[in-house]
């Protein structure tokens, strides 16, 4: 077994713990924790891609000194010099553009750097700088990092841009050449290639068929050349009975086709992903995401993302990748920056139906689960395809829902924005929120009673899912409920009337808050005075579920549609659009 090989296991039992990139493209210094999973979101020309590129132009040194026997062991480096044309991946054709600042010198100052950091205290080091004779002279140490990155099958990265669309025809090519073009990154003109090389394994082929209908469940594709007789190589897509070729399908599912296909066919150390989610709809990109996730355990690889998608980046935080916004000075800290980080991404994911005109109105809530919200909207007038969702997570951000509301006037004035946020039985927030929406110019949505599960607790909304002898115990089902949550709504309507005060003392000058005695006492006699207006609605909701289900014996559901369900004052403004 020669020592390559013996390196190689060594190393590839590691996972990455950080990858640092010195002066290359837009990046002059980033430093980035990894994952199994690490995902980069951000605004556009913050260095996402850069970074991204950067990993695989290094690896991509250690395997163009291996192709071309140009690498040379010193004491403790292996070096070289490469010829731009000898390299096999670059991001851009002029080579000494792609140092931070655009010039490539000999100066050890500006050098590209990029150092990998590994479980155990292990770590690889890839430098380049401009050489003699218009040659890069490249660094590689330790020595064993060489032969741990050199390798092309299987790559120690390989990255999966994304496609555009991919040509009518393509020709069989060798292994070798496909797997070269894989690793330039050159993924539009060998994409058919890599499938016939998937599907000449049929166990691999099986799998991988699979795994693409656990995002897309109703495709099917097929692969068809013979060495033979076919010059191309021929790729189809079937959804129920319409068979089309591979490139008439959307770039959305060719994107994912690429992206698990890779994954069979290299099962690579570390997969590269930039915006995968393109092109993808919202269902289809959590699938991905999850998928993704699930592989990266199970096959013990990393993966590393870039991505402008809400969607995307949300199912990864719920997975608890590593995720990471990426301004322009580096990584943003801080949980504000990480809500503006969402809700902006959320503003990117509806912005060309923001400029197509498509939408009347932007609603931005702080609830995260949003099929509540979409009921009352409906109910209240909207129909589907006029409106959109976007969540700020939480009402003490207030500050970023507005925000968000500004990015959208801009980029469509004739677009409405609706602010919700609850009641939570507090009647000076829901004044000073009103207040905002007028200086702010949207309108605030504020709900009729405690919360939005509070609508669904209406007894003419129970009442339409009853038949006439059902409906005789209502009453009796409805406060049941109520007094079920009884405990639970005082608690809170006390807890959200404390906070108020705390932060009314903390902002108003002189201002005395009321003692948790005098809170209690008041919300107390609310209360007595009227149980079916004060009530927790989540917690009532709850219950209600649970007594409609033990007296009805079937499901209570909470479709929009019916009128009783609507808001008064959302209905008002629905019809003036």
């Amino acid at each position: 077994m020669d020592r390559g090989k013996i390196v190689l296991r060594n190393y590839g039992g590691f996972l990455i713990k950080a990858v640092s990139v010195e002066n290359f493209r837009g990046i002059q210094k980033l430093a980035i924790p990894f994952g199994r999973v690490t995902v980069l979101v951000g605004p556009n020309n913050a260095g996402k891609s850069s970074f991204l590129q950067a990993i695989q132009f290094s690896v991509s040194i250690s395997q163009s000194l291996e192709l071309h026997s140009a690498a040379k062991p010193k004491l403790s480096t292996f070096a070289g010099s490469l010829s731009p044309d000898q390299l096999l991946y670059t991001p851009i054709r002029n080579v000494y553009s792609l140092a931070h600042g655009g010039v490539l010198t000999e100066d050890e100052r500006r050098k590209i750097k990029v150092v990998f950091e590994f479980e155990g205290e292990k770590k690889f080091e890839v430098e380049a700088k401009k050489g003699r004779n218009k040659n890069i002279a490249t660094s590689i140490a330790p020595k064993n990092a060489h032969h741990s990155l050199k390798a092309l099958d299987p790559p120690f990265s390989i990255i999966a841009p994304g496609l555009a669309g991919i040509a009518a025809f393509e020709e069989f090519k060798s292994p070798g050449i496909v797997r070269r073009a894989a690793a330039r990154g050159d993924a539009n003109n060998v994409f058919r290639n890599i499938l016939l090389i998937l599907s000449e394994d049929s166990e691999k082929w099986e799998q991988f068929k699979h795994r693409l209908n656990l995002v897309f469940p109703d495709l099917s594709i097929n692969v068809s050349f013979s060495k033979d007789s076919d010059e191309h190589i021929e790729v189809t897509t079937r959804r129920g009975w319409n068979e089309l070729p591979i490139d008439s399908s959307g770039t959305g599912v060719l994107q994912t086709i690429q992206i698990l296909a890779y994954i069979g066919v290299y099962s690579p150390k570390l997969l590269i992903l930039d915006e995968p989610d393109s092109h993808l709809h919202p269902d289809n990109q959590r699938k991905l995401a999850r998928l993704l996730n699930t592989l990266a355990k199970e096959e013990n690889f990393q993966i590393l993302i870039s991505t402008h998608s809400s969607h995307f980046f949300d199912e990864f935080e719920d997975l608890e990748a590593t995720t990471h916004w990426i301004g322009k000075e580096g990584i943003v800290e801080g949980e504000f920056e990480r809500v503006d980080a969402l809700m902006m991404l959320g503003a990117m994911d509806v912005k060309d139906r923001l400029r197509n005109g498509a939408l009347k109105a932007v609603v931005i809530t702080e609830d995260s689960e949003l099929s509540l919200i979409k009921a009352v909207l409906e109910s209240s007038g909207f129909m589907e395809g006029e409106y959109d969702v976007l969540s700020y997570k939480s009402s003490s951000k207030i500050d970023s829902a507005i925000i968000l509301s500004q990015f959208i006037r801009e980029h469509a004035p004739e677009t409405k924005v609706i602010i919700h946020r609850d009641r939570d039985f507090v009647d000076n927030d829901v004044e000073l929120f009103i207040q905002a929406s007028k200086e702010h110019h949207f309108y605030g949505w504020v709900t009729e009673g405690s919360d939005i599960e509070s609508y669904f607790i209406r007894e003419d909304f129970v009442r339409s899912q009853l038949n006439a002898v059902e409906a005789e115990s209502l009453s009796d089902c409805l406060k049941k409920s109520i007094e079920t949550a009884r405990t639970a709504s005082i608690e809170k309507a006390v807890n959200s009337i404390n906070n108020a005060e705390n932060r009314r003392r903390n902002n108003e000058a002189g201002y005395h808050p009321k003692s948790t005695g005098q809170v209690s006492t008041m919300v107390y006699e609310s209360y007595e005075a009227d149980p079916v207006g004060q009530t927790y609605g989540k917690k009532t909701l709850a219950a209600l579920k649970g007594h409609f289900h033990e007296i009805y014996k079937r499901s209570f559901s909470t479709a929009g549609g019916h009128q009783s369900l609507g808001d008064v004052g959302l209905r008002a403004f629905i019809e003036q659009l």
